[in-house]
């Protein structure tokens, strides 16, 4: 993915503050990186379908959650990123990749050229940092605080509903 893409590295808006919950993503990253992972495939059409991909460490503890909508024929697949510790949630990420990379990402691969729309950042399962593919970044509720607490729910309700599925 070209570095234009991304968001600005969260670590450069909020300081040093915000380089411990980096290095404990970085680190579950890693570890799941060396996890065979487990995935879950149904169909919705005939030309599309959804995915459930996890990663768990050896003791059973979930690592990373994966959410992949394929698209169908005619949108991009939709890739929703979750890296958890235990029960809490550090960071989602809201991507969307070219239909090449859609029965990759659905298998637990990552994809080679995903943007990256949205990047979550929590702390004490609290949503400390908000980033955008337009380069804004929002630290502590800074916009909306109704769209703040809305968004925060949707990705705590996201990961407990993959948390719940059966494997």
């Amino acid at each position: 993915m070209p570095a234009s893409d991304l968001p600005p590295a969260p670590e450069t808006v909020v300081g040093p503050a915000f380089v411990p919950l980096k290095r404990r993503i970085d680190l579950i990253v890693e570890q799941a990186s060396h996890v065979r992972p487990t995935v879950v495939t149904e169909g919705e059409d005939a030309t599309s379908g959804y995915s459930t991909v996890t990663w768990r460490a050896k003791g059973g503890s979930i690592l990373k959650l994966r959410s992949v909508w394929n698209g169908g024929c005619c949108y991009a697949p939709e890739v929703h990123d979750l890296i958890v510790d235990g029960d809490e949630l550090l960071l989602e990420t809201f991507s969307v990749a070219p239909h090449a990379d859609s029965a990759a990402l659905m298998r637990g691969v990552e994809a080679r050229s995903a943007i990256v729309l949205e990047q979550l950042y929590f702390r004490d399962d609290k949503l400390v940092l908000w980033s955008d593919q337009q380069g804004r970044t929002h630290v502590d509720g800074a916009i909306d605080p109704q769209r703040w607490r809305e968004r925060e729910r949707q990705s705590h309700e996201r990961a407990s509903n993959l948390r719940t599925l059966r494997f």
